[in-house]
């Protein structure tokens, strides 16, 4: 029966634990979770970094509104009469599309009809005059009028999550199989669009949005937007629409149904796209020769080439230009990668992950985890690990050469991983024996360290060497008080048991809360965080524990209550006091060549062991240094108790107690008490003593928080330096006398 019972767990560990690892991690890639994404994305930015597209000087360019542009003529916005102006000229220069990257959603504050209205609230102008001025040319009008001259100008607008049926002009149609591939475009319930006089003028309308990916990088762009019931296109989609004259665009897909999305096509230009009518963008390094700056056109100089070009209108200038990062460059201009987009398209060299990518990813990972299964029985791990090695290789070669020949983006890191994963789950059952004799000596040494400290032990036998690393850590000291009066009641193996009721709750709240217990003193417990394990938070799950520890102490009073009343004797309540500080600390093994403890040392420790002291001073439970409370103050309900010059030290601290989580800290309760109380602390270092006592004595009359004690400490150092006023040169700084 017993070898029946090893059978089975063999098979299971041998078979049945793989198979359920290989269907994870296909699972994984078809859900395509964002790790997963993040990596494909890290691996397609590399090989643009390694080879990206060379420029060429096509027909695109970049109408600049620079820095010098706006030394010339002044501050954006500009008034509509210099913008009419600048497409009247491109025009002329024979450009064949004239795109905006802004939006026009306002009139033009400076058309004489708005200064006429404007001076005659402020300045009473009189009637006459105002008339005159009104009869002068309307920019706005000015500015449509060139528009529709040009007939070849793009506006853009920005799609909105707010709700209304905001809705810029369709000049054209939006041709396809079946409506249902609105389904997979991002909707947008409104938009920020053009005033209507400049919109009815354009020849089209585009939004410049850009979307960045999880990780605000910017790769692909969508052509396509879903906006009412409609279909609305990108501003590089839309130039390209008028530059061609064309009267719709077609969109592509597959005969689904919802029909799903392939691609876009509009004139002679078929685009490929994924689902979602994202263009992946071959980015080009940062090139100035498609960029023209605005006061060159304006000014009309000789050697500037725009003659049937499409040129997109928009602006580098420091404090105007909407910085994206992209796979070259992380702080691209949004204009930069319309124009990327746009000389992808007109070049017909694309960037696209093919359809095929996850079936084969998935294929692959299945395949090879079957071949781990069964060959790493008859193979071994090595041969095994070596045909892995070999394929990872060979895969990640094939994808370079898919990206430089084809422009196929597959990634290789997904199924190298999951190949891997699969290969040391099954290598690993091979070490389960070793691992249960590992487990026997976990088992002896947690009595003793740390779990935490024990696996890092077990895993790096070097560790247990004399050494020690800086880090920033947070230490905790907890200690009775009243521990003679305490152990005056009990012999010494009654004692024993005593502390040890106290010191096991205590220990267990440190050690599920990421913490580490260096020593006991007696009755007193010194734990740290963030070491031997790094914890970011070690400062939270600090202050957690102490809050914790007072829980569980109000559970032991309760349990040593019924204990006294069971043996007949005097019940005498727990009380401790804590001590928290934050601080760069040495950690390590310290000691000797013979005997050593993983333990810390440093100023901060100290410090930290004086504020526990300083809790009977100040009557608190909890002292908490500053630079804790620098950490833990959106977290916690906390008032400050003093700047104190602790024993040993040059320099005084401020220091503060510990109330409560969050939910104390939002309660009105507290903001009231942690008002006041700050005024209190305010009028008593500014020797307004009145004052202080009157706010302390409204302090106290706030119920739900233990401080009536602390208020009380107060009233009396008052009330001595009522009768002894501090030096002329006090600071409000108490200097501690006792450790």
């Amino acid at each position: 029966m017993i070898n029946e019972k090893k059978q089975v767990i063999s098979d299971w560990m041998h078979f049945i634990l793989p198979i359920l690892v290989m269907l994870a991690v296909a699972a994984v890639r078809v859900v395509d979770l964002d790790f997963i994404k993040s990596a494909r994305f890290a691996v397609f930015d590399t090989y643009q970094r390694l080879q990206p597209r060379e420029y060429q000087n096509l027909p695109i360019r970049v109408i600049d509104i620079d820095n010098d542009t706006l030394a010339r003529f002044g501050q954006w916005p500009w008034s509509r009469t210099k913008v009419a102006e600048l497409v009247t000229q491109l025009k002329a220069m024979g450009a064949s599309a004239i795109g905006f990257d802004v939006v026009f959603a306002e009139m033009d504050r400076t058309s004489p009809q708005n200064i006429a209205q404007l001076w005659q609230q402020n300045l009473g102008i009189n009637a006459k005059l105002q008339e005159e001025i009104v009869k002068l040319p309307n920019h706005d009008l000015l500015f449509a009028d060139a528009m529709k001259k040009a007939d070849n100008v793009v506006l853009s607008f920005s799609l909105s999550d707010d709700p209304g049926e905001v809705k810029p002009r369709l000049n054209f149609e939006v041709r396809a199989a079946s409506k249902s591939y609105l389904d997979g475009l991002r909707f947008f319930p409104s938009s920020i669009k053009n005033i209507d006089l400049l919109e009815q003028a354009a020849a089209g309308s585009g939004s410049y949005d850009i979307s960045a990916e999880t990780d605000n990088i910017v790769r692909r762009v969508p052509l396509l937007f879903h906006l009412g019931n409609n279909a609305y296109p990108s501003l590089a989609l839309e130039l390209l629409r008028v530059q061609q004259h064309s009267k719709f665009i077609r969109v592509l897909t597959k005969d689904t149904e919802p029909a799903e999305i392939v691609g876009v096509q509009v004139g002679r230009y078929t685009i490929p796209t994924d689902e979602l009518s994202n263009l992946w963008v071959s980015f080009t390094p940062h090139s100035p020769k498609r960029v023209i700056p605005v006061w060159q056109v304006l000014e009309k100089k000789q050697n500037i080439d725009v003659k049937n070009c499409i040129v997109i209108i928009g602006t580098t200038a420091t404090g105007l230009v909407d910085r994206r990062a992209t796979p070259l460059n992380p702080f691209a201009s949004s204009v930069e990668i319309h124009v990327n987009a746009l000389e992808q398209i007109l070049l017909g060299k694309f960037l696209y992950v093919p359809r095929w990518a996850m079936p084969l990813d998935i294929a692959l990972v299945i395949g090879w985890g079957l071949f781990f299964i069964v060959g790493m029985r008859y193979l071994g791990p090595v041969r095994c690990l070596f045909w892995g090695v070999l394929f990872i290789s060979l895969s990640t070669m094939a994808s370079w050469t898919a990206f430089q020949r084809y422009g196929w983006l597959i990634d290789p890191i997904y199924s190298s991983v999951g190949i891997l994963l699969i290969y040391f789950v099954v290598a690993i059952i091979n070490f389960v024996k070793t691992e249960l004799e590992r487990n026997n000596v976990r088992n002896a040494f947690n009595r003793y360290l740390s779990p935490s400290l024990t696996e890092q032990l077990v895993k790096n036998p070097t560790k247990l060497e004399l050494g020690g690393e800086m880090r920033d850590m947070s230490i905790l000291f907890c200690d009775i008080r009243g521990f003679t009066t305490i152990s005056e009641q009990f012999d010494a193996h009654g004692l024993t048991q005593f502390v040890n009721r106290f010191l096991t709750p205590m220990t267990i709240v440190i050690l599920e809360n990421q913490g580490t217990i260096d020593k006991y003193i007696g009755d007193c417990i010194m734990a740290f965080w963030n070491a031997p394990l790094e914890d970011k938070d070690h400062a939270i799950h600090a202050a957690s524990s102490a809050l914790l520890m007072l829980d569980q102490l109000v559970k032991l009073n309760h349990q040593q209550e019924l204990l006294a009343e069971k043996e007949n004797r005097e019940f005498i309540p727990i009380n401790v006091g804590i001590g928290l500080n934050s601080g760069v600390c040495c950690v390590g093994n310290m000691g000797s060549e013979m005997r050593f403890d993983y333990s810390v040392l440093g100023d901060d420790v100290n410090l930290a062991a004086r504020l526990e002291s300083q809790s009977k001073t100040y009557e608190v439970t909890t002292v908490i240094g500053e630079a804790t409370q620098q950490k833990i103050n959106p977290f916690f309900a906390l008032l400050e108790l003093d700047l104190i010059q602790v024993k040993g030290k040059l320099k005084a601290v401020r220091i503060f107690t510990l109330l409560g989580d969050k939910t104390v800290k939002e309660s009105e309760d507290f903001k009231h008490l942690s008002y006041l109380h700050h005024e209190m602390l305010v009028c008593y270092r500014a020797r307004n003593w009145q004052k202080a006592l009157d706010l302390l004595n409204e302090c106290r009359q706030i119920e739900g928080f233990e401080l009536k004690n602390f208020y009380n400490f107060y009233e009396r150092r008052i009330l001595f330096f009522i009768s002894n006023p501090p030096p002329e040169n006090w600071n409000g700084v108490y200097v501690a006398t006792d450790k």
